[in-house]
C-alpha cells in the first residue's frame, strides 16, 4: 500500500512539473511573456540546481529577452501620448522591467546543455526617476482637484489618490497633511 501511495504521489510530482513547463512555454508562444517568465522562474527557484529547475533557464531566457523588449517597445508608445493618465502605465512597465531584472540577477551566465546564458542588464534609472516625478505630479494634481470639490466622494477619491501617492513616493510636498485633510473630509459621522 505504501509502495502505491508512493509511487502514485511521484508520478503526480512529475505531471505537475511538466505541466509547469507546457503552461509557461503556452504562455510564451501566446505572447504573454510576463506570465511565462513568473512561472518558468518560480519552477527554476524550486529546484536551481536539479535537472528539473535547470531545463527552466532557456524558457526565462526567452521570455526575459521577449518580454524586456515587449515592455521597452511599449513604453516609448506612451512617451508619445499626449494623455497625462499615461504615467500610471509607464510606471508599471518601468517597475516591471527593473523586478524582472533583478529576478534574473543570480542566472546570468548560468551553462545548461553548453550554451551560456547572457542576460541583457540595463539601467532603468534615470527613466524610472522621471517617470516616477510625472506620476507622482499627475497624482497629486488629481488628488488636490477632487480634494478642492465639495462632497465626501469627492474627499474618498482624493484620499485613495494620495494613498497611491505616497506608495510611489513617500512624502511628495505635502501630501501627507492633505491626505489627512481628505480622509476628514471624506468621513461619515454617526
Amino acid at each position: 500500500m505504501k509502495l502505491k501511495l508512493l509511487t502514485l504521489s511521484f508520478i503526480l510530482l512529475l505531471l505537475a512539473s511538466c505541466n509547469t513547463y507546457k503552461e509557461a512555454n503556452a504562455a510564451l508562444i501566446s505572447g504573454n511573456f510576463q506570465q511565462a517568465f513568473e512561472q518558468s522562474y518560480q519552477a527554476y527557484i524550486k529546484n536551481p540546481s536539479e535537472k528539473n529547475g535547470i531545463k527552466y533557464v532557456p524558457l526565462i531566457y526567452e521570455a526575459y529577452n521577449k518580454g524586456q523588449q515587449a515592455d521597452e517597445i511599449r513604453l516609448k508608445e506612451i512617451e508619445n501620448l499626449s494623455n497625462p493618465s499615461k504615467y500610471k502605465e509607464a510606471y508599471q512597465l518601468i517597475t516591471t522591467l527593473q523586478n524582472r531584472q533583478k529576478a534574473i540577477q543570480g542566472l546570468d551566465g548560468r551553462v545548461v546543455n553548453g550554451t551560456k546564458y547572457s542576460f541583457k542588464i540595463k539601467d532603468y534609472s534615470q527613466a524610472y526617476n522621471s517617470i516616477q516625478e510625472k506620476y507622482a505630479g499627475f497624482l497629486y494634481n488629481e488628488a488636490n482637484s477632487f480634494l478642492n470639490q465639495d462632497g465626501k466622494i469627492n474627499a474618498q477619491t482624493a484620499y485613495d489618490r494620495f494613498v497611491t501617492l505616497e506608495s510611489i513616493y513617500p512624502n511628495y510636498k505635502n501630501s501627507k497633511s492633505l491626505m489627512s485633510s481628505a480622509q476628514t473630509k471624506g468621513m461619515y459621522k454617526v
